[in-house]
């Protein structure tokens, strides 16, 4: 210890006497330093008072460019006040506007009309000559039964033979058969006449697309004019707004320009940087200049220090020969606590170790009770849904022989009320209707199944169980339905057959007392109550209800 001291005594006298030497050298440089800055307090002084100007330029300047900016905004607001539309031009626009929209809801209905009359006349001419197939097939029908039984035959109107008069009646079969050909090339050349639409719908349409042009173009031009003319009271406000915003910045900018120079604003500042660095050096000399009877006290007691750690020196040294002092004994005493500190290091490492291997032993152990109680929740879930499985897989198993013993029951039930609906939608011309398991409806012709049948048999057959299925319904929950719902289902039936339906339905209005028929055939709409006539209204938008009135039973549509 004593050593160190006496070792580092020597340093610090020597860095006490450079810092020494330093402080009196920086007073002749202060001297040197102090008359380059005379100049520095009159330049500061000039910069404050140019600083001010500057402000007072940059505001005037910033004021003169919102000026600017002012009088072009109030220049364009004039502008668009003497655009402004007058009120004549308006209500022009506004008239104009109104008889293209006239013109337009008047043109629109006018094609709806000429749309609905092509769509009515292509769809009885479809109907017309649909009924005239099947007559023609029922008139092939009779004549092969007749050629088949030959003049012993019975007559297909009185049942008695023919005799004499079979050639007669297969004449006029064959007369028949041939004004029903004639009759059903006619409707397919209007069918063909009417595939496209007509010339006149065609114009129609064009000049509904250029009335929706102009009145577009009506419409945007009167958008335009309202906007504006809506908007000259708020700019003739803005405008005086501007006005008074004009006058408030040439007050605030005045006549007199200010007394500004950039030029020797920049100057100052340049010799300002300059003479900066000059400044800091001068506090710096003078702070060293003043420490320099601190540095020399304190260098008297850096050499009282230095002659008193040399004289311990000596007095350790003396002591350490007296005491027979050994430094391999020493180095061999440092070996072994250096040893004993290692040892203790490592009994700490093993004792951290073992701890660690224990908790990971515990987590261990907790982390397989968890898994082992986590396995017998899952083994107890699986013998649940087992039994879940199981049962659901017997109720299905039911429901499924259910399924099969209703349809074994429910089918044939299904089969003789449509049969009994057939026979009166057809005079009796088919009696049965049978079902097969997917439930499509098959005619039976004297027992045969007929695999060709017409577009308005099939419709037929598919009314017939409608009908019966509703019935069906209504007989399994105990009490009559009050509302039967029918939709286009006279499309494709002849005259006879529609008639036919509407008798029908007629006849059930003790199970159904209120049956609506949804259909665009108005042939049929004399054997209703009630019509209610549903449109479209072009210039809204929006759908229309007419109600017209009958007199009648109770079907309505």
């Amino acid at each position: 210890m004593a050593e160190h001291e006496a070792g580092s005594a020597g340093p610090r006298v020597d860095r006490l006497e450079a810092q020494l030497a330093e402080a009196q050298a920086s007073g002749a440089r202060l001297a040197e330093v102090s008359r380059k800055l005379d100049a520095l307090g009159e330049l500061r002084r000039e910069a404050v008072t140019l600083d001010r100007l500057a402000e007072m330029h940059a505001r005037r300047e910033g004021l003169s460019a919102q000026l600017s900016y002012v009088r072009n905004h109030l220049t364009s607001v004039e502008e668009r006040i003497r655009r402004a539309p007058a009120e004549q031009s308006v209500v022009g626009a506004r008239l104009r506007t109104n008889e293209l929209r006239a013109s337009l809801t008047a043109v629109t209905l006018e094609a709806e009309s000429a749309r609905s009359a092509w769509v009515r006349d292509a769809q009885d001419a479809r109907t017309k000559r649909q009924g005239l197939a099947d007559q023609y097939q029922e008139l092939r029908e009779q004549r092969q039964r007749l050629v088949k039984a030959g003049p012993q035959g019975d007559c297909p109107t009185c049942t008695r033979p023919l005799g004499a008069e079979y050639e007669n009646v297969l004449g006029l079969l064959d007369r028949q058969m041939e004004e029903v050909v004639g009759n059903g090339n006619f409707y397919k050349q209007r069918i063909d006449q009417l595939q496209n639409e007509p010339p006149e719908l065609d114009e129609l349409d064009r000049r509904r697309l250029g009335l929706e042009r102009d009145l577009s173009d009506a419409t945007a031009e009167l958008g335009r004019l309202e906007a504006q003319a809506q908007d000259a009271t708020p700019l003739a406000g803005e405008r005086r707004q501007l006005a008074a915003r004009v006058a408030e910045l040439e007050a605030a900018i005045g006549s007199e320009p200010v007394a500004y120079e950039d030029r020797r604003h920049r100057e100052v500042q340049n010799g300002i940087r300059e003479l900066e660095p000059l400044a800091l050096e001068a506090e710096r000399l003078r702070v060293v200049g003043d420490r320099a009877l601190a540095i020399r006290a304190e260098l008297d007691g850096a050499h009282r220090d230095r002659v008193a750690a040399a004289e311990r020196v000596a007095e350790q040294r003396a002591r350490q020969a007296e005491l027979g002092y050994s430094e391999a004994a020493h180095a061999e005493a440092r070996e072994a606590a250096a040893a004993a500190e290692r040892e203790r290091r490592e009994a700490e490492l093993g004792l951290a170790r073992a701890k660690a291997e224990s908790g990971a032993a515990a987590e261990a152990v907790q982390v397989a009770e968890r898994r082992r109680r986590e396995w017998t929740a899952r083994e107890r879930e699986a013998g649940v849904t087992a039994g879940d499985l199981a049962l659901h897989q017997e109720i299905d198993r039911a429901l499924s022989d259910l399924r099969g013993e209703l349809n074994a029951t429910l089918r044939p039930d299904l089969s003789d009320l449509a049969s009994s609906f057939l026979r009166d939608l057809t005079n009796g011309r088919y009696a049965e209707l049978e079902l097969n398991e997917d439930y499509g409806a098959i005619l039976l012709d004297d027992g045969d199944p007929k695999t060709v049948i017409s577009g308005g048999e099939e419709d037929v057959a598919n009314l017939a169980l409608r009908l019966a299925i509703s019935q069906m319904i209504a007989e399994r929950a105990g009490q009559p339905l009050s509302l039967l719902v029918l939709d286009e289902i006279f499309g494709s039936l002849d005259e006879d057959r529609r008639a036919a339906v509407v008798d029908l339905l007629r006849s059930l209005a003790d199970r159904f007392p209120q049956v609506i028929l949804i259909t665009h055939i108005d042939s049929v709409r004399d054997g209703f109550d009630r019509v209610i006539r549903v449109g479209l209204d072009v210039a809204s938008g929006v759908a229309t209800a007419r109600d017209e009135p009958l007199a009648g039973h109770d079907v309505a549509a």
